[in-house]
């Protein structure tokens, strides 16, 4: 009864119709939209992804690197966000240029009140820490969440590991305390948060695991050795990575940890 195509194809209706009129049939009521272009998503096409996938230069038609429904999903991405975004900005013949950035925002609204927050280090740097400090601290996965649980976190050590792009004479430890550095020795200051200073987050190495990390830039696939919280983690869970971003659990076990970034 319809058909919904590109105004591209305009030309191939009329000539359609002069066929359908031949024959005396009834023409379905067409309707149409104009192109919508995806800024940040790279360039490719059809015949070129399939050419790649072939060629093993892709994994597959949900690799990481491509701009397909496939890949989205792999990565994390919420149907009904995608589904809501593209309702909300409707269907017309005006030719549209969006943003990725502006699908990934919309994503990211959808899934922030049910992605837990682990902590991951990338480029990591012990400090030894002095000063009163618990054995064992009890963090929230989600700070507006109560339902998505909690994790304890040993500190036994007196040891913390954090970014080494983190490392300055003042900084407060996410949800532990703020610390201070004299002459190369880190010492425990308040426990409340009353100035300004940088909030990092930390590991400890009593509760962190090695994990690998896969980022697609353009054509390349990177995989990062990280640092990680030692989380009881769900494969096909999407995690929300602290100060960083969004990223789906693709393997956890003991023997291997991988996930797959997402965007920020």
């Amino acid at each position: 009864t319809h058909i919904i195509r590109g105004k591209d194809l305009m030309d191939s209706t009329r000539k359609q119709k002069l066929l359908y009129d031949h024959m005396g049939w009834e023409y379905p009521e067409t309707l149409y939209w104009g192109r919508v272009s995806i800024h940040g998503s790279g360039s490719f096409s059809t015949s070129e992804i399939r050419r790649g996938v072939e060629n093993k230069m892709y994994s597959g038609w949900d690799d990481p690197r491509i701009p397909t429904l496939r890949s989205m999903r792999r990565k994390g991405f919420d149907p009904a966000a995608l589904r809501n975004f593209w309702v909300d900005m409707g269907v017309t013949q005006k030719d549209v240029a969006v943003a990725m950035e502006s699908i990934e925002a919309s994503n990211a609204a959808s899934i922030d009140s049910t992605s837990r927050r682990i902590s991951l280090i990338s480029n990591p740097v012990n400090i030894s820490i002095q000063g009163e400090i618990p054995c064992e601290i009890i963090l929230q996965f989600h700070p507006d969440n109560p339902k998505a649980g909690t994790r304890k976190v040993s500190l036994a050590s007196e040891t913390v590991t954090i970014e080494e792009e983190d490392l300055s004479d003042s900084f407060r430890l996410k949800e532990l305390a703020n610390v201070e550095s004299t002459k190369g020795v880190f010492e425990i200051g308040s426990t409340e948060r009353d100035d300004d200073r940088p909030i990092v987050h930390w590991l400890s190495p009593d509760s962190s695991v090695t994990c690998e990390l896969i980022m697609a830039n353009g054509s390349d696939l990177s995989v990062l050795s990280c640092l990680v919280e030692d989380a009881d983690l769900e494969i096909g869970e999407v995690v929300q990575l602290e100060r960083k971003g969004f990223a789906r659990v693709e393997d956890w076990s003991q023997n291997s940890r991988r996930l797959l970034w997402l965007h920020r």
